[in-house]
């Protein structure tokens, strides 16, 4: 007899309660148990579905699945039943389940009705809820979110082979990995791809509750049904449960690896997806989501028509996108760009970039980079090394972007994403703006290189070290002072490094900063109190603070979101009016006012107001405090040829004013330090020791004690003279037109030591009289450089003030070309400039060059005419010489030399002109040898060849001997004989050319008979006829052998 309980729905049940219920989409959409289910029910009245006319039959004891879904992303779920017909759940055992997940996506669990529970009807409780997992005790407890269905369930008779209870499934790129709960023992595993038809499949007997399933294909759904063999008892088989779907990993990729979202279909919040081979993964429970999408309210993709969305909700759990498996990642040799924007309401979201080794396992994320992504709905690009110094564990193969673990209810987009061979020389990790001043700025980095260079320029300017649009400086080391920079003014800083194979980095930045108004010490303090009547913050509000000027000192309000107060700090310029008004109105100006502080006290204030508007003015008050440290002013100078003097106005201060002075572009700390000004009232100082003709900068600040340092003055770039003033001679040029409207474009050119000094010409008139000066020891070349378009009107006289020097062309005679070249010697100079440069030897990449000049050391410096960019090449040479190596074949150089004749006493610098040799290929023909002669101990043997385009040869006669030389012959004694192998080299400047031939030696030690004399065999060689001549000193009778070079006897 079978006992049944009965009166299921003769109870009345408690009705749950939330207080936001399932109105926005968190509701019990479909229910899938066993074989029964409930789809599409929606939200219902009241959040509370009474299905009780349906039944749900579940076998006792028999692991049944559960399935649920919802119309918003993720849900908690829970499960009672009310087995003993009292009208609650709260009985032992009545708490039947709860999902330890959120994620419902494709998700199965199951539960089991325990053999304790009598066969028969009872009522049950399906209860969902968004913000947490459900306890055994909240079958009707309030709640935020959710909904809750009650449904008949009725207990049937356990199953004679009960179906296994599914538990989990994994993939790799090949196989899959399934495991249940069952007592049984055997198993029979169907799998096909995804949608087969059951039965139809692939099938696999396993004795345990977990199968791997290999010989699988990548990137492809399956699908796996999971039933018990009973066979063995003659109960048959249990029924099928699953289908159970996984998605096999793609194979590892190669770079560069590019993805846009466009060729993907989209997803949503109910259905997280990624482009095909990448991954959408999360923590357990977490309430976001990521899914590929098409443009948002506010925002387009970068490019193309989509882009992917992760959100990070309510809770410290994190999604994220996980690229496929990168070939080479571990290398430590790659890079990923990637485009992000933020949508929000706040200040931006955080998003972390890192590794992990399994594309569902985020438990072993490794972060390397948080991005601040900043809000606006602007695209911006961001770059991600993957190396040992970026932190990255050198073993994982995935790339991980995860939602910020820090912010909830946050979300970015992301687009473009390439993964790519990062550069040889990565960029330095790090740069940052600290203090600033009116004119400068101290600029932090983090580099490794050999060097670090520094580029800046206006905000949104592309740095480029090649080709830089923006001024760039070398930094020895972080801090680094940016000096300079104009006042008030926004600049972008980037950072490089120099490796140690010499190849720079890409920029890493930017820093983005602005400069003060005036010096620290010129600037006051205030508060600014923004106040909202309504106490919900600005609602988009914002005020400027402007200058006397009009211009915007600061932005105010944007970070006031909540609240009644919030107060932002500022510094401005002491002696100067400002004014606060609204430059954006926001939704609700008439709450809005604010109080100025100085000092805690208030200097101006607005009340709230109907009438406030765009442009309203809030406010106006003068900043006046105390300067403790006035900054030098003023800063002026007199050169001389080696030295300068210079003044300053002390601006009212009394200070130790500190100098210091370097090559044009140092950077401050670099330079030479001067000890030698007055401490407290000094506004002068000398400099000497300089090069003549030579630029410097030179920055001052004071010192004020305990009342700190000034801002910096300077640099100002000051230049030597080519010689002092009293080394002047004054020269006159008097042109005429004898049409008398001027020269028509005619025009004369003066070159100073070779070297562009300054062009005459003049537009109307007959006549122009024009004196100059130049120092004495100067050569002037004068070169008519155009002729204009009437040069028969055209005449001159160029003199010196003295009448002894002059040149002139009459009129008509005047033709473009150099006219002349004079020197101006009014005075005798103490050093000479280097004169009569001449090319004395010159090869492709060499080249020598002699002077006349002193007895001096001379200075000289080259580079390649065109090049503008790094130092100069230079040398020393203490005789009128320089011999230069390692050029460039075909390339005119620039030629600087002067004399250093004593300490402070330099020659003014001689230019020239000159030209390398072009490297031309070496040819050389097949060298031939004679055999000069051989006696008992040695055969001598001349080589020759024909080469050209050559410098210089080298031969070795593989007798362990060799010769050098320039010419196209050699000769060379064997002592023994033998075969030789000898290898000719001849060579040029930038080219070298080799042939290796033998030489057979075999006659050495054969005598000759002493009474012949002048004895001659020709011609030698022979291929036929040979005539021996010679003569005998006596009469006597005369045996003749002739042997060949294998030492073969030929004749008797």
């Amino acid at each position: 007899m079978s006992v049944f309980a009965l009166g299921a729905n003769a109870q009345t049940y408690c009705s749950p309660t939330y207080t936001l219920g399932c109105t926005y989409g968190d509701d019990i959409n479909d229910v899938y148990i066993g074989t029964f289910s409930d789809t599409a029910t929606g939200c219902s009245t009241g959040n509370y579905y009474v299905a009780t006319s349906d039944t749900i039959y579940i076998q006792q004891t028999a692991p049944t699945s559960v399935e649920f879904t919802s119309n918003y992303s993720t849900q908690y779920f829970a499960i009672w039943g009310d087995w003993n017909n009292d009208g609650d759940w709260d009985d032992a055992g009545e708490h039947l389940w709860s999902s330890s997940t959120n994620q419902w996506n494709g998700n199965v669990e199951s539960i089991t009705i325990p053999s304790t529970v009598s066969l028969g009807s009872y009522r049950m409780r399906i209860r969902s809820n968004y913000s947490a997992a459900i306890s055994a005790t909240e079958s009707c407890s309030s709640m935020s979110y959710g909904e809750v269905h009650d449904y008949t369930v009725t207990v049937t008779t356990p199953p004679a082979c009960p179906a296994p209870t599914f538990a989990s499934i994994t993939a790799s790129d090949s196989s899959a990995t399934l495991t249940w709960n069952s007592n049984d023992t055997t198993f029979v595993v169907e799998y096909g791809t995804s949608g087969f038809v059951n039965g139809l499949g692939l099938q696999v007997t396993v004795n345990d509750t977990f199968a791997t399933i290999t010989g699988l294909s990548s990137n492809t759904a399956y699908d796996f049904y999971i039933k018990t063999d009973c066979t063995a008892d003659t109960n048959g088989y249990s029924t099928n449960v699953g289908p159970y779907f996984v998605k096999t990993l793609c194979t590892s990729v190669s770079t560069p690896l590019y993805e846009s979202f466009d060729t993907d279909s989209t997803g949503g919040f109910s259905n997280p997806n990624a482009p095909s081979c990448w991954y959408y993964a999360e923590n357990s429970g977490a309430a976001g989501y990521g899914y590929i999408t098409g443009s948002a309210w506010n925002l387009s993709p970068h490019t193309g028509t989509q882009m992917y969305y992760l959100y990070n909700s309510f809770d410290s759990a994190v999604e994220a996108l996980i690229s496929p498996a990168i070939i080479g990642l571990d290398s430590g040799t790659k890079q990923m760009d990637i485009h992000m924007a933020c949508t929000g309401w706040s200040s931006g979201n955080d998003v972390i970039v890192g590794t992990v080794s399994s594309p569902t396992d985020l438990s072993n994320f490794n972060a390397i980079d948080t991005i601040s992504v900043p809000n606006g709905a602007t695209w911006n690009m961001y770059t991600v090394y993957f190396d040992a110094s970026a932190g990255y564990n050198m073993s994982d193969d995935h790339i991980a972007i995860i939602s910020t673990t820090t912010n909830t209810y946050t979300a970015v987009y992301f687009d473009e994403i390439t993964i790519k061979d990062a550069p040889q020389c990565l960029p330095p990790s790090a740069i940052s703006v600290g203090s600033l001043g009116a004119d400068s700025a101290e600029v932090n980095f983090t580099a490794n290189g050999i060097t670090t260079y520094l580029e800046y320029g206006p905000v949104g300017f592309v740095p480029d070290f090649q080709q830089s649009t923006g001024t760039l400086v070398t930094a020895s080391s972080s801090p680094h002072w940016l000096t300079g920079l104009d006042t008030n003014t926004s600049y972008d800083v980037y950072v490089y490094q120099m490796c140690a194979d010499s190849t720079v980095s890409p920029a890493f930045g930017p820093a983005t900063f602005k400069t003060l108004q005036c010096a620290p010490s010129s600037m006051c303090t205030f508060d600014i109190e923004l106040t909202d009547t309504w106490g919900d913050g600005w609602n988009g509000a914002q005020v400027e603070v402007l200058n006397s000027s009009g211009g915007v000192e600061y932005t105010l309000g944007a970070g006031f979101t909540t609240g009644t107060s919030y107060t932002e700090t500022i510094m401005v310029c002491t002696g100067e009016t400002f004014t606060i008004q609204v430059s954006v109105a926001g939704s609700y100006p008439s709450e809005i006012g604010l109080n100025v502080l100085s000092n805690g006290s208030v200097v101006d204030s607005y009340t709230a107001t109907s009438a406030t508007t765009l442009g309203t003015q809030m406010a106006q008050f003068t900043a006046s405090c105390n300067t403790a440290c006035p900054s030098p002013t003023n800063l002026t100078y007199v050169a001389g040829k080696n030295d300068a003097t210079f003044t300053f106005d002390q601006n009212g201060g009394s200070a130790t004013y500190v100098y210091e002075w370097g090559p044009v572009g140092f950077a401050q700390a670099t330079g030479l330090v001067s000890s030698n000004i007055d401490s407290t009232t000094s506004n002068t100082f000398s400099i000497s020791g300089l090069s003549a003709a030579t630029c410097y900068d030179v920055f001052v600040i004071g010192n004020c004690g305990t009342s700190g340092v000034s801002d910096t003055l300077g640099p100002l770039t000051f230049c030597t003279n080519l010689c002092d003033t009293t080394d002047l001679c004054t020269w006159t040029m008097s042109m005429y037109d004898s049409w008398g409207d001027g020269w028509n474009g005619a025009e004369v050119q003066v070159l100073y030591n070779g070297v562009f000094g300054q062009s005459f010409t003049f537009l109307t008139g007959d006549s122009s009289i024009v004196d100059f000066q130049v120092c004495s020891g100067t050569q002037i070349t004068v070169v008519n450089s155009a002729a204009g378009s009437y040069p028969s009107e055209v005449s001159y006289v160029l003199s010196n003030a003295s009448g002894t020097q002059s040149t002139s062309v009459t009129t008509g005679n005047f033709a473009v070309g150099t006219q002349a070249t004079l020197t101006a010697n009014c005075v005798t100079v103490s050093c000479p400039m280097p004169s009569n440069l001449t090319n004395t030897n010159m090869g492709a990449t060499t080249a020598d060059i002699s002077w006349t000049g002193g007895t001096g050391t001379f200075l000289y410096e080259y580079r390649a005419q065109g090049t503008t960019t790094g130092p100069m090449l230079s040398g020393t040479s203490t005789a009128a010489t320089a011999s230069m190596m390692g050029l460039t074949p075909s390339t005119t150089y620039d030629f600087y030399v002067k004399e250093a004749c004593a300490p402070g006493d330099t020659s003014m610098t001689m230019y020239h002109v000159f030209t390398t040799d072009s490297c031309a290929a070496i040819t050389l023909g097949n060298p031939q040898f004679n055999v000069d002669s051989v006696n008992a101990t040695a055969a001598a043997l001349t080589f020759n060849w024909n080469s050209t385009n050559t410098t210089g040869f080298n031969i070795s006669f593989g007798d362990g001997n060799s010769a050098t030389g320039t010419g196209g012959t050699v000769s060379h004694s064997y002592t023994a004989n033998g075969t030789y192998s000898v290898t000719l080299t001849v060579y040029s400047d930038c080219d070298t050319a080799s042939k290796t031939f033998n030489v057979q030696v075999g006659t050495i030690g054969i005598e000759d008979n002493a009474g012949i004399t002048a004895l001659m065999i020709y011609p030698n060689p022979t291929q036929g006829l040979v005539t021996i001549d010679g003569e005998i000193s006596h009469t006597s009778e005369v045996s003749i052998r002739i042997i060949n070079y294998l030492g073969q006897e030929i004749l008797v």
